[in-house]
């Protein structure tokens, strides 16, 4: 995957937000999170989501190398938590990995998300059991309330240290998105945009610790089988701005979407790439702007302890937008979109 597609998917309102930093539990694994830092006060975050997910026995990925088969799902610690088998075939070492900054591709239904991260490295002929978590809060936070499909962005790397022990051989070894089909596959409508009623939801919100500012379900951006589905711009408790641009991938092709250039009322804010989000083939992907991350650097580059206080009445926020897949063709060409609230 080329660096067009690495960047962190910042997906759900907490996590991109920072609504709080405590992060949930994992699934009984001591595996770091890449997905949210989410406190939602003392409520069941839980609440709404149908538990009784059921999976068969799925292959991931067969190779000579290597396998990896999805054996169970389960919710744990306020997490959906799929409980996978790795199985490295060779005589040296390899890693597995899911949910990396170099292939953040998970999703599930139709919306791509920012947890299930694993990395797991393995001895020769070895065999281990391992599992990986999403977030029932980023879940809830996109309108999920069935899960019907799960989509895992895997790699196997070769993890075999050089004789003279200068450099680790990290050779892709397989790379592929692998989905895994629950129960609920027949009952999840998979082409719900569910996000939206979500976010307009006023009780949810609360539960989150934010409140809307504006919400505007015509995005107004439809280009080469991109779609701009709708923008958001969300207030948390801490008085912090954030724009969420919904962004639905119509092609066939895995594509990363890029926001550069920041203005804010017609004044440049962040000149250079300010943030991304990889979306799979006919899914959508949630592109986050945190305003008062860029005003607070702006504030830092000039001096300025004030530089934060236009945010108030912010009435426009504009970027450059553009799409490549995942071979780096151009399939939005740099285009400047602005924003009114």
């Amino acid at each position: 995957m080329e660096k067009i597609l690495k960047y962190p998917l910042a997906l759900v309102l907490a996590a991109v937000l920072t609504f709080s930093a405590v992060a949930l539990a994992e699934c009984g694994s001591g595996s770091p999170s890449s997905g949210s830092g989410v406190t939602v006060k003392s409520e069941d975050t839980n609440q709404g989501i149908d538990q009784d997910v059921s999976i068969e026995k799925t292959a991931l990925i067969d190779i000579p190398e290597a396998s990896v088969a999805a054996d169970s799902v389960s919710f744990e610690n306020d997490n959906l938590c799929v409980n996978l088998t790795l199985t490295n075939k060779t005589s040296k070492p390899i890693q597995v990995n899911a949910g990396t900054l170099g292939f953040s591709v998970n999703y599930i239904n139709n919306y791509m998300v920012s947890d299930g991260y694993l990395h797991e490295e393995l001895e020769p002929n070895e065999s281990t059991t391992e599992k990986i978590s999403f977030s029932t809060a980023e879940l809830r936070a996109l309108g999920i309330q069935q899960v019907g499909e799960i989509g895992l962005g895997l790699e196997i790397k070769n993890n075999q240290t050089s004789s003279d022990y200068s450099h680790v051989n990290y050779d892709q070894i397989c790379q592929q998105i692998a989905t895994i089909k629950t129960n609920k596959i027949d009952s999840v409508d998979m082409n719900a945009d569910t996000y939206p009623e979500a976010i307009n939801n006023p009780g949810f919100l609360s539960l989150m610790g934010v409140s809307m500012v504006k919400f505007n379900g015509e995005g107004g951006f439809d280009q080469n089988g991109i779609n701009i589905k709708s923008i958001a711009l969300l207030k948390n408790t801490d008085e912090e701005l954030t724009v969420f641009v919904e962004i639905q991938n119509n092609t066939d092709k895995l594509v990363g979407a890029q926001a550069s250039d920041v203005t804010i009322d017609g004044e440049m804010a962040y000149e250079g790439n300010w943030t991304g989000v990889a979306v799979a083939p006919h899914k959508i992907g949630l592109l986050d702007i945190n305003l008062d991350d860029i005003s607070n650097m702006m504030s830092n580059q000039t001096n300025d302890k004030d530089e934060n206080s236009h945010l108030d009445n912010v009435k426009t926020v504009g970027i450059e937008f553009s799409v490549r897949d995942e071979k780096r063709n151009t399939i939005v060409s740099p285009t400047e979109l602005e924003f009114s609230f």
